[in-house]
């Protein structure tokens, strides 16, 4: 799970990484924030890996709103 989370194949909703901080005792910022080896290269080819998460974590959560949403209008 977390290879594929680091490999931005998969993302984690806010609940789940706000318990994988508490267990590890970090931040969650400290979960996003790259490992220090990883800070010394450049910005530039961190950047997208981070954006491609950012923008699959988006589509995810509209798709999951929309379908609420779908759903809500079918009882309706």
């Amino acid at each position: 799970m977390i290879n594929s989370v680091e490999g931005c194949r998969v993302w984690v909703g806010e609940n789940t990484l706000l318990s994988l901080a508490e267990t590890l005792g970090m931040e969650v910022f400290q979960l996003l924030t790259p490992p220090a080896e990883e800070k010394k290269l450049d910005p530039d080819l961190f950047a997208p890996r981070l954006l491609l998460c950012l923008k699959q974590e988006i589509k995810a959560d509209v798709e999951a709103r929309f379908d609420r949403f779908l759903k809500l209008e079918r009882k309706g």
